[in-house]
């Protein structure tokens, strides 16, 4: 049974004694509630989320939607001048000594009889030539435009190949005699890693199947392990810094009897570091003691999360189709790219096989649209794929209990439903506000380039300014993020705007600031090394299948490329998988926060809680401001 005596519950056991819980009063978030901390959220109320995600809800943020609809129709423009005046194979062909392209139609060039460049004396690199085909053997004959100013195609060839489609570079015998020439393009490492790319390309998919297990298997881990995880990062981490400072100390000893040389300023030097690097670890120590609880409690959430995925495991697929949309925006927009920048003026430098673009003010000003484009719409998919993720947590965190699991029917397709039928214009909102940012900084480097290329550094207080300036830019973009990445689960949780849910997700970690701190943390910690077990992982699986099997031992030049390749696409799967944890983690605690606060007369003031979370609960009844040393 469970009573009301003078405040404090009693739970009666027929076969102990009764035990007495902690009062009602504990049972309340961090900090009281004053004005400035914002609205909690209420049964009955306009934040009434008891019952999970408000179902009805309107449009939000409608004229930002509309903005971001005909600021494509803009990119669409720009897209068609490109297509209209550029020609990115301006970019791409090689160029002789006369700045003719060789492959490009006339005026450029001199048409498709002469696709590739070739350098007759590979001595004289200011002396190239476009010819018909590469010379595959030492003296056979080769035809070069009849326009060319060098003396004709005089010289016996030397053997040669076809790199690029482009080019030809020295092959075979003709390598050591013709190394001036990939040393002045350097052209044959790039050639011996498309090489080993071209021949281990097989690899490539093995590694990233390998990457998706790992990734399967580190989310039992987590959901099993995550305590012990943590633990041993903190009392890694605090061991490691302890360690250096007894290091620099025995350093210090050392020198102090003699058994190696040192100046005075060096000992100084390792005497302060000792003596700092003790504190810092003390410092650890005490934070650790005083964050206990907060510590548990972001395992729970951890472990919430990994049964998030456990039960909604369609939700992984929500990262990788976004993934898929923006490789091919990012493709469609390097296409467009090419063609925007080849529309200027092409020049080629003498002696240079490649050309260089000069875009007049109207070309430079499309160009600098493009590039918003870019950051606008990378960070409103982005967006996108917060709120859809954290719409499916959300619905399952206030899902019952069927057995051993939440059983929420269709949380993925709900959430997808709701992001793209009212809150679209949210997401252009909050994705503008970030693409503006970085897009002022993207200027401010844009800037701090043409003034070194034009040889005119600025003064010293001009740098110190401009330092300070993307600094400060830097911190306010990672703000934006933050606030932007909150506001869009309290827009799944609420429906609101983008500004109310900033705002109501700004005054939620205000109330529960230390709670946020360590989850945001340890989840960092948990992402950073996810990614990083996922990719080294299955990189280092590649690797060794590119060592031992015989047919890459004989064929590749090194395995190192073809295993940085699949590092990178391990690291996007780690990414995407970990993203899902990390949106979860941050979704699960708003959730459990708002529970709490709805529900502060009800059994730990958490009716939702899962088992995990709620073990934490009837562990430390609400109080966690004691840490470990808690009676």
């Amino acid at each position: 049974q469970r009573r009301v005596h003078g405040g404090i519950h009693l739970h009666l056991n027929i076969m102990g004694k009764p035990k007495v819980a902690a009062p009602e009063s504990l049972y309340v978030t961090e900090q009281p509630y004053t004005a400035e901390h914002g609205e909690p959220f209420k049964r009955g109320g306009k934040k009434d989320i008891s019952n999970g995600p408000v179902s009805k809800r309107g449009c939000t943020d409608c004229l930002f939607l509309i903005l971001f609809i005909v600021f494509w129709g803009g990119m669409a423009y720009v897209a068609s001048l490109g297509l209209k005046n550029g020609d990115p194979d301006r970019l791409t062909h090689m160029y002789d000594s006369n700045g003719k392209g060789c492959g490009l139609e006339a005026p450029y060039g001199y048409g498709s009889a002469f696709p590739v460049l070739y350098w007759p004396n590979p001595l004289e690199l200011n002396e190239a030539v476009c010819v018909d085909a590469c010379p595959s053997a030492y003296g056979a004959a080769y035809s070069c435009a009849t326009t060319y100013s060098f003396s004709g195609c005089v010289l016996p060839g030397y053997e040669s190949t076809t790199a690029f489609g482009r080019l030809c570079l020295p092959f075979g015998s003709a390598s050591a005699n013709a190394a001036n020439i990939t040393e002045g393009i350097g052209g044959q490492q790039l050639q011996n890693w498309i090489g080993d790319l071209k021949t281990a390309w097989a690899i490539v998919p093995i590694i990233a199947g390998i990457a998706l297990l790992i990734g399967l298997i580190f989310m039992l881990l987590l959901k099993y392990f995550a305590g012990f995880i943590v633990w041993c990062c903190i009392l890694g981490t605090i061991g490691f810094t302890a360690a250096v400072g007894y290091l620099c100390k025995r350093r210090v000893d050392q020198i102090d009897n003699n058994e190696i040389v040192s100046t005075d300023q060096n000992r100084q030097s390792l005497f302060y570091l000792s003596y700092i690097f003790y504190g810092l670890a003390g410092l650890l120590v005490l934070i650790t003691l005083c964050m206990y609880s907060r510590i548990r409690l972001a395992i729970a959430i951890m472990k919430c999360a990994a049964q998030f995925v456990r039960d909604v495991w369609t939700v992984l697929f929500v990262p990788f189709f976004i993934f898929l949309i923006t490789a091919g925006f990012y493709a469609y927009w390097v296409y467009m790219a090419l063609y925007i920048f080849s529309s200027g003026t092409v020049e080629t430098g003498s002696g240079s096989p490649f050309a260089t673009v000069k875009l007049d003010e109207r070309l430079e000003y499309a160009f600098l649209y493009h590039i918003f484009g870019l950051f606008w719409t990378n960070a409103f998919l982005v967006a996108l794929n917060y709120i859809i993720i954290a719409g499916a947590a959300s619905i399952w965190y206030f899902s019952p209990y069927e057995g051993d699991r939440k059983v929420p029917q269709g949380a993925v397709r709900k959430s997808i439903y709701r992001a793209f039928r009212y809150h679209l214009g949210s997401l252009a909102f909050g994705s503008l506000l970030i693409a503006t940012v970085q897009f002022v900084r993207f200027i401010l480097s844009y800037m701090k380039s043409k003034l070194k290329a034009t040889g005119k550094e600025p003064s010293k207080p001009v740098k110190i300014v401009l330092c300070m300036v993307d600094c400060c830019l830097a911190c306010f973009e990672r703000f934006l993020k933050f606030i932007s990445k909150n506001a869009y689960i309290q827009i799944a949780l609420t429906g609101h705007k983008f500004c109310r849910a900033a705002k109501d997700a700004f005054m939620l970690i205000l109330r529960n600031a230390l709670r946020f701190a360590a989850v945001d943390k340890i989840g960092d910690m948990f992402l950073f090394l996810g990614r990083l077990v996922i990719s080294l992982g299955a990189a280092g699986a590649g690797y060794a299948g590119l060592v031992h099997y015989k047919y890459y031992k004989e064929n590749l030049t090194s395995p190192i490329f073809p295993a940085v390749v699949g590092f990178a696409v391990a690291w996007v799967i780690g990414s995407s998988f970990m993203s899902v944890y990390g949106m979860a983690a941050d979704t699960i605690l708003q959730c459990f926060a708002a529970d709490e606060e709805m529900n502060k007369k009800k059994r730990g003031g958490a009716e939702h809680a899962p088992p995990v979370l709620r073990d934490f609960l009837d562990m430390y009844g609400g109080d966690e401001k004691k840490g470990c040393c808690r009676s």
